[in-house]
């Protein structure tokens, strides 16, 4: 049981001393996304190529166009 407790204690302690902010190699965008039927959609885009694909498949129902 006190091994238990030391792991858990330095558990929590290993939790504040690692940042947790994230740091975005890829410049992202938000944009605009358009539907075919007229709506819009404010999307935020990371690769250009796949991102974009993928928002347009959720949002407006679009499948592999």
């Amino acid at each position: 049981m006190k091994k238990l407790a030391m792991f858990l204690a330095f558990l929590g302690l290993f939790s504040f001393v690692t940042p947790n902010v994230a740091d975005a190699d890829v410049p992202c965008a938000t944009t605009t996304l358009t539907c075919p039927d007229g709506t819009q959609h404010t999307v935020m885009i990371c690769d250009v190529e796949q991102d974009a694909r993928a928002w347009a498949e959720i949002l407006c129902g679009l499948a592999n166009e």
